[in-house]
């Protein structure tokens, strides 16, 4: 992921990370496991907690036959790591991470 410049001067991303440590952490951790393909592991530390087993058995099928999927994905979570325009909400019971979608032009 090219995190500088799409065309000319229009930064895409920014330098704005969390404040939360273990917010951080977890991030760190889950672009580790994205990078390394796994998946399963991946998964297991993203969705909430109450999720099914069965909706978490569908969450992995899906990441692993839609690679489409994965990619934005794994991009999106990256970009939330490494740094983004703001971050909005206390950091601690919530927070909203405001960046342009590294893949689909002109979405935030």
């Amino acid at each position: 992921l090219d995190m500088a410049a799409t065309n000319g001067n229009d930064l895409i991303f920014g330098s704005v990370k969390t404040r939360n440590n273990s917010l951080q952490q977890k991030l760190d951790l889950l672009v580790k496991l994205m990078e390394e393909g796994k998946i399963s592991e991946f998964v297991q530390l993203f969705v909430p907690l109450d999720l099914s087993k069965d909706d978490k058995d569908h969450f992995i099928n899906s990441l692993e036959t839609n690679t489409e999927h994965w990619n934005s994905l794994k991009a999106e979570i990256k970009v939330c790591a490494t740094g983004v325009k703001k971050i909005t909400g206390d950091q601690e019971k919530n927070a909203v991470f405001c960046f342009q979608h590294p893949h689909i032009k002109e979405c935030d």
